[in-house]
């Protein structure tokens, strides 16, 4: 059973709007994609316009998976949160979106130890995909904002976030603007802000209150993580 440091904060059991990027976005060579990223109308409006993914969670704690899809969505591998869930947990694991739990059949050799609806290590599954990332964590890392603004000149950052409950939460950073050494981070949530017209909607804080305490999800939380590209 997962440790209490290892769970997650788990989607709202309530109906959430769907989205899917816009086919035009889906279009664009390959080639293309990463400056999409960098542009203004990619970066700056994520939601609602041009993110090539559903960043929502689709099960109560896979927020993991949603993160991971996005970070795979960076190197043009197209997958969903029920493939990346099946390939970690050697299970068929369903859609709930928050609804309910579902240990999902067992299809793996080893007996299938990871259930559907665990918290599961972000860095992990998504080694299983081919892709390394970088694991700072942030009391180790002074030099944190430093890196963290290296990594977004190329790309949005995956992150975690620890709330005072002792359960945590995976973000996506896609924006650190401001040249003092508290500046604006923006970051999407995979899940849902109560009112919003889209599944995610970005968020803001300043540097030194995602590092200390800031609201998010009805809790409060601090940013812990964050993991760059190697």
């Amino acid at each position: 059973m997962a440790s209490r440091s290892l769970a997650y904060r788990k989607l709202p059991q309530r109906g959430v709007p769907r989205f899917m990027g816009r086919a035009s976005v889906l279009a664009q060579p390959r080639a293309e994609l990463p400056a999409l990223w960098k542009s203004v109308s990619f970066a700056e409006n994520l939601v609602g316009s041009a993110l090539p993914v559903v960043l929502t969670q689709q099960g109560p704690q896979w927020c993991w998976a949603a993160v991971s899809q996005a970070v795979l969505a960076l190197d043009h591998r197209r997958t969903t949160q029920q493939e990346i869930v099946n390939r970690h947990t050697g299970r068929n694991c369903p859609i709930t979106n928050g609804s309910s739990s579902t240990p999902g059949d067992c299809t793996a050799a080893d007996g299938c130890a990871r259930k559907c609806d665990d918290p599961h290590n972000l860095l992990v599954a998504i080694s299983g995909w081919g892709v390394s990332l970088k694991n700072l964590y942030l009391p180790d890392h002074p030099d944190a904002l430093a890196k963290l603004r290296v990594a977004l000149a190329s790309r949005p950052v995956a992150a975690r976030v620890k709330f005072s409950d002792g359960s945590a939460h995976f973000i996506l950073i896609t924006r650190c603007s401001g040249a003092d050494g508290n500046p604006t981070v923006r970051f999407l949530s995979p899940i849902p802000a109560e009112g919003s017209p889209f599944p995610v909607k970005p968020e803001e804080q300043p540097w030194l209150s995602l590092t200390s305490i800031f609201r998010l999800a009805g809790g409060f939380a601090r940013l812990s993580h964050i993991y760059p590209r190697q």
